[in-house]
């Protein structure tokens, strides 16, 4: 199921990926690049294979411990499997000929019954491992995101997109991507409901030359959208 939840991700920033032929190590070197459409398609595979493991193996109780997400509930597990089958299937409702494909993904869904996750925060916060409050958050979110009280810490706006990255995405005119990996000029709260029209221009993300220090003095340099 991590597979399919980091690949999924990895197919919604970049489209077409190494997949098949990744994960070798030494011996695939220069993995070849396989069609996203097919990636997806295996990612939906992947987490049926997990839903029938986990319904056919589930958590024995001197082991819940050990689960920092659900705590050993299988049912959620399931549930957060068919969320992510069902944000795959999304991605694609507007790809033309997707139509048929999506029905029938969705109907199996529906044919499983478990349903989908709703109303909870699935992290390793989720099951109160990390919470809001000074000395339990997560150390490297609180390092290099955002602190207890919602505000940015100093190092958040250190970490910055590449101008090659940028400008891939720019000239693809990819708003839906490149709004999701960063923020527009002036950081976060141009993005807040009065200033929403900073965020729609191309012309306000702008990334570091790759090999150049990306330091605190960069303030008009846009930051990572650390969510």
């Amino acid at each position: 199921m991590m597979k399919a939840y980091i690949f999924q991700a990895l197919v919604d920033i970049y489209g077409n990926i190494p997949y098949s032929d990744a994960l070798k190590g030494v011996n695939s070197l220069a993995p070849k690049f396989d069609d996203q459409k097919a990636v997806y398609e295996n990612l939906i595979i992947l987490l049926d294979e997990a839903i029938v493991d986990l319904k056919a193996n589930a958590f024995a109780s001197a082991f819940s411990g050990s689960d920092i997400v659900f705590k050993g509930n299988t049912t959620k597990w399931v549930k957060f499997a068919n969320s992510l089958k069902l944000r795959i299937l999304i991605h694609q409702s507007r790809v033309s000929g997707r139509e048929g494909y999506i029905t029938t993904e969705l109907n199996k869904i529906n044919s499983e019954g478990s349903g989908f996750i709703v109303g909870e925060e699935v992290a390793s916060g989720g099951a109160g491992f990390f919470v809001a409050t000074a000395g339990k958050t997560n150390p490297i979110y609180d390092y290099i995101g955002i602190r207890c009280k919602r505000c940015s810490t100093g190092f958040a706006r250190f970490n910055r997109p590449t101008k090659y990255l940028f400008d891939v995405l720019i000239a693809a005119n990819d708003t839906f991507r490149l709004k999701r990996i960063a923020y527009a000029k002036g950081g976060e709260k141009c993005c807040d409901s009065r200033q929403k029209r900073c965020c729609r221009s191309l012309a306000n993300y702008v990334g570091v030359p790759f090999g150049i220090a990306s330091g605190l003095q960069l303030r008009p340099v846009h930051t990572l959208a650390l969510r």
